[in-house]
């Protein structure tokens, strides 16, 4: 199951519209707290892209995350600030695409595009992954009895992932060259001061040196409900 908590007023609303054809955008993230590296991220891939590759943005919050236990924020306060977040980008963004919120349970990238393909059938979604996941997902002991191929064959029938490259994570360039596209585009964050943002580093930050890491708004709802002392 995948639930919309926040749509903007330009959001597609009639069936069609829901059920056209078209690119959605899924950044797919923790989220303890959204930083300005989580919006580079997602205009790092828009220009990386033709125009018009994409109809709308979902950002997605997975409250059984089979990598990481939910600690820090709460699911709705994570929520809440991914609000804010999706509501500058619509007000400061008029001409980009409209962005919603969303929260599943579950934990899979299948599942997670099994429930978004329920909800849209026709369409084709673009999931904005860091590096590591990339490897771990091309990794073949996670398929015992296939190839990595075949495992993710269905995946790829209706998805592509975008791998944006941050350092820290080795030899990146090798990783690459060694790879088949695997239905994986490679974005590079250019900005190697917004490259080096993480949630990690925005919970353990100073409360006045946070709008370093995150939106204004973000920050004043840290401040507000005393997250991450």
């Amino acid at each position: 199951m995948i639930e919309l908590t926040y749509q903007p007023n330009n959001w597609p609303t009639n069936k069609e519209q829901h059920n056209g054809d078209g690119n959605l955008l899924v950044l797919d993230a923790s989220f303890n707290p959204p930083t300005q590296a989580h919006t580079a991220l997602i205009d790092a891939t828009i220009q990386h892209f033709p125009p018009s590759t994409f109809e709308s943005c979902l950002l997605l919050f997975t409250t059984n995350n089979v990598d990481k236990q939910l600690v820090g924020a709460s699911a709705s306060q994570r929520l809440d600030m991914m609000t804010l977040v999706a509501q500058r980008r619509n007000n400061e963004h008029q001409q980009t695409i409209p962005t919603a919120v969303g929260v599943t349970t579950h934990g899979r990238f299948i599942d997670k595009a099994t429930a978004l393909q329920s909800l849209w059938p026709r369409k084709t979604f673009y999931f904005i992954v860091g590096y590591d996941t990339v490897i771990r997902l091309l990794d073949p002991a996670y398929y015992p009895e296939k190839s990595v191929d075949e495992a993710l064959a269905p995946f790829f029938e209706h998805c592509k992932l975008v791998s944006v490259d941050r350092a820290g994570y080795g030899d990146m360039e090798s990783f690459w060259a060694s790879k088949s596209a695997h239905g994986i585009e490679r974005v590079v964050l250019k900005d190697e001061k917004v490259a080096a943002l993480s949630s990690t580093l925005a919970r353990s930050m100073d409360r006045g040196q946070l709008e370093t890491a995150v939106d204004a708004d973000v920050a004043e709802y840290i401040r507000k409900h005393a997250l991450y002392l």
